[in-house]
Parts: C-alpha cells; structure tokens; sequence
C-alpha cells in the first residue's frame, strides 16, 4: 500500500507549498514516537525572485499512529490496484 501523497499533503495542507514541492527519494529518518510517527524529509522552494532555481530546506512533520490508520483505510476502501513497473509488485494507491 502506497500512503505517501497522502500522507505528505497532511504535511504540505496549510502552507504556500505542495507536492511538486517535495524531493522525491529525500526521507531523511522515521522515529516512532508515543502514538505517533516523526518523519523527516527534504523539500525545495523556488529562490525568491528566480524562475527555475529551487532551494532545498528541510521538513519534518509529525503523524499518530491513528491519522495514519485512517489514510490506510481510505486507500484500501478508495484505491487503485496497481502494479510497480521494474518488478511487477502489486499494490494499493489512492490517486
């Protein structure tokens, strides 16, 4: 099951910022925490006054355990079986 967009539009809903915004391979570290999950990752932002420079700066946002739950069962009631290109995995996306 591949919980990734949705779990990082938690992070992303609120800010100037979104998933074009994210470093796709950038996790940094998972901690568990009591109930709940640290996730530290990159993100970049345009340089201020630049068309096509990005920045990168560091995110980290923290999820429980339930949240996570519940955007599991959203994707397992409301995704898609897919299948991974390279290998032929199969599993669950929500698009």
């Amino acid at each position: 099951m591949d919980i990734t967009d949705q779990v990082l539009l938690k992070y992303y809903t609120g800010t100037s910022f979104g998933l074009t915004n994210f470093m796709w391979d950038s996790f940094v570290s998972l901690t568990k925490t009591n109930g709940s999950i640290k996730i530290e990752f990159s993100s970049d932002k345009i340089r201020a006054g630049s068309k096509n420079i990005w920045d990168p700066f560091d995110s980290t946002m923290t999820i429980s355990w339930n949240e996570i739950d519940a955007i599991m069962q959203d994707v397992e009631q409301n995704g898609k079986l897919k299948k991974e290109k390279w290998s032929g995995t199969e599993y669950m996306q929500k698009d």
